[in-house]
C-alpha cells in the first residue's frame, strides 16, 4: 500500500478511507496477485476475494477488483483498552509480591536431597537444581 504522503497522484493530507483499482493477474497458492494502476504489486488472500455474482462471469485473471481500506479507531481503542486491562489484571496477579527465596528442605532417604515447597513451585521450574543418583547427575 502506498502511504498518501509519497503518492505523486493524491494530497499530502491524510485520509480516513484509501479506494483502489486492482486488475487480478493470477491466483497462485492461495495468493492472488493484483496489479495496481501505478504498477503496484499486491500479494491479497484468495479467501478474502468476492466471489463470483450468480449468473456474471467468473473471478480470474483480468478481473477489476476495487478494494476499500480504512481504519477502524473506535475498535483500535477497545482493543488497547482490553488490552491495558489485561495487563493491569497480571500486574495485579503477578506483580505485586516481591521475589521470595526458595524454601528447601534437607532430606536423607537414600542419600541426601534437596526438596523444595511443593506449594509455591508447583507451576514453576527450578534450574539448576537436580539429582545426584549413583554418581550421576540427573537434571
Amino acid at each position: 500500500m502506498v502511504h498518501p504522503t509519497t503518492h505523486p497522484s493524491r494530497s499530502p493530507v491524510q485520509r480516513s478511507k484509501m479506494v483502489e483499482k486492482f486488475t487480478l493477474g493470477k491466483l497462485d497458492a492461495g495468493m492472488a496477485i493484483l496489479l495496481g494502476p501505478n504498477g503496484h504489486l499486491l500479494e491479497f488472500p484468495s479467501l478474502l476475494l468476492p466471489t463470483s455474482s450468480p449468473g456474471g462471469p467468473p473471478l480470474g485473471p483480468g478481473s477489476i477488483l476495487t478494494i476499500t481500506v480504512s481504519r477502524d479507531v473506535a475498535a483500535e481503542t477497545a482493543q488497547q483498552e482490553a488490552f491495558k486491562e489485561l495487563q493491569e489484571d497480571i500486574m495485579g496477579s503477578f506483580g505485586t509480591d516481591a521475589p521470595e527465596a526458595p524454601v528447601l528442605k534437607v532430606s536423607f532417604i537414600d542419600g541426601i536431597g534437596l526438596r523444595a515447597d511443593t506449594e509455591y513451585y508447583t507451576n514453576e521450574r527450578l534450574c539448576g537444581l537436580g539429582e545426584i543418583e549413583s554418581g550421576q547427575l540427573d537434571i
